[in-house]
């Protein structure tokens, strides 16, 4: 589930939940060998860190999985380096890739988020839809869960850790592999979808605030912003500057359908920002607004802020030629938001699962 790209990073793992093991086979270049299991199936396979030249073929397998199990989600090379380069990442600590001779069949990589309270992770990953169900899923998360405990254990051993998997409703092989491994239910998100071309409500103003759009020079504001907003939201952590630009400021963004609500004092006290991703508007051939954050500080909450900045929002995509705007929403949100996307004409799709496991 991309729509919205809710505050915890998103991960998929394809169907994969059959509990048979494959014994891999390593070539002595210093790569940790995984231990001989039990197994119906010998395969000769090996593994390695991954590196940023595996770019173009994760890109390939994540289009060969999404082609098997559909989820509206569409990766270019670009969004796949992004995701590899990210603050959260080192792949040689964090990552594993599966691979047939020189053929990338399989991977998993572990994101952290910073937080003070916990170790959190996300996995992300992916098993090639030919390979799937002959154990090679299990492996990449327990190989992951490894690595996950490692790296806390290194750098902060006084946080308890998390590591969470992202698993959309259609992808109910991954679920039960999320199980099988002892990650548990935390929490559903809902995908919503707005179909531009049905009538708009008016843009409403809101009594003491300025409802503009986005520029770059609101970015520090409006990270402040952020991070008092989502400070009551499950799974969120404050961003620094750096976090801010590579999350929500990056390649995806789109200002020009961005919008704020400042008030008398000159603060940004509510914000819309929406994404735009190109392999998405080019595999379905029409223009998809994503929905980034919406927020608004808690004491200017129940004031209408996030109608109106949503409005101008979907007024200024329908302009210019988008077919449909979506975004995510925690099911469980404590400023029960997805009933104001629901007055705004957004309505459910799918969910995703959030599995969490704790160490």
């Amino acid at each position: 589930m991309r729509s919205g790209r809710p505050d915890a990073q998103i991960v998929r793992v394809p169907a994969d939940a059959v509990a048979t093991q494959l014994v891999f086979s390593i070539a002595d270049r210093g790569e940790t060998r995984w231990s001989p299991l039990p197994t119906v199936e010998v395969m000769h396979l090996h593994e390695r860190p991954l590196r940023l030249d595996d770019s173009a073929a994760i890109t390939a397998l994540l289009r060969a999985v999404e082609q098997a199990e559909p989820t509206d989600e569409v990766y270019s090379e670009e969004d796949v380096v992004e995701e590899m380069s990210g603050q959260g990442i080192d792949l040689q600590r964090g990552s594993v890739a599966v691979l047939d001779g020189d053929d990338l069949i399989a991977f998993g990589a572990v994101n952290i988020t910073p937080s003070e309270e916990e170790w959190r992770a996300n996995l992300f990953g992916a098993v090639h839809p030919e390979r799937s169900r002959r154990g090679i899923g299990t492996r990449i998360v327990q190989l992951s869960v490894d690595q996950a405990t490692a790296w806390r254990d290194a750098d902060r051993p006084d946080l308890p850790g998390e590591l969470r998997m992202w698993v959309p409703e259609q992808r109910v092989g991954t679920a039960a592999l999320a199980v099988a491994q002892g990650f548990a239910t935390w929490r559903w998100f809902l995908r919503m979808r707005r179909e531009l071309a049905e009538p708009l409500p008016a843009p409403a103003e809101v009594a003491g605030y300025a409802i503009r759009g986005y520029t770059d020079a609101d970015s520090e504001a409006t990270r402040l912003a952020y991070n008092a907003s989502f400070a009551d939201h499950w799974g969120s952590s404050p961003r620094d500057p750096a976090r801010w630009r590579e999350d929500v400021v990056g390649t995806s963004f789109r200002p020009e359908h961005s919008y704020l609500a400042v008030g008398d004092t000159g603060a940004v006290d509510g914000f819309v920002m929406v994404d735009e991703f190109v392999a998405e508007t080019e595999t379905f051939g029409f223009r998809t607004g994503y929905v980034h954050l919406v927020g608004t500080v808690r004491s200017a909450r129940g004031k209408g802020i996030a109608s109106a900045l949503l409005t101008r929002a979907l007024t200024s995509m329908a302009a210019d030629g988008y077919r449909r705007s979506e975004l995510g929403v925690d099911a469980a949100s404590p400023t029960e938001a997805g009933r104001v996307y629901e007055r705004l004409g957004y309505r459910p799709v799918d969910r995703s699962q959030v599995f969490g496991r704790t160490f």
